[in-house]
């Protein structure tokens, strides 16, 4: 009885802490997803700031790990990160005067 017990006990632990592993893999990747959308939409606010380029109405930018589209208009950029790897589609909304820099 004891050895049947300890067998169900055993096998619930070691499930929880296969799908408490599962959840925490997902998570970091899509932290990692996240991160990286929000890093290539910095690189895009430096061309824009630093550079001194001025956002056309409507473009895109390819880069290694996936496509930004922008719209810009009235002194709002908004932004859409496009992964290769995911299916999620990251959005922001960005005020941005190209006149005062």
């Amino acid at each position: 009885m004891t050895v049947l017990l300890f067998f169900t006990l055993f096998s619930f632990l070691l499930m929880v802490t296969i799908e408490n592993f599962k959840l925490s893999s997902q998570f970091s990747k899509y932290s990692r997803d996240y991160y990286l959308a929000h890093t290539m939409i910095h690189f895009l606010m430096i061309d824009l700031q630093q550079y001194k380029y001025k956002p056309k109405a409507k473009e895109e930018m390819n880069y290694s790990e996936g496509v930004l589209f922008y719209h810009y208009s009235n002194n709002q950029l908004e932004v859409e990160v496009k992964l290769f790897h995911s299916p999620k589609l990251y959005k922001k909304t960005i005020y941005y005067n190209q006149n005062n820099k």
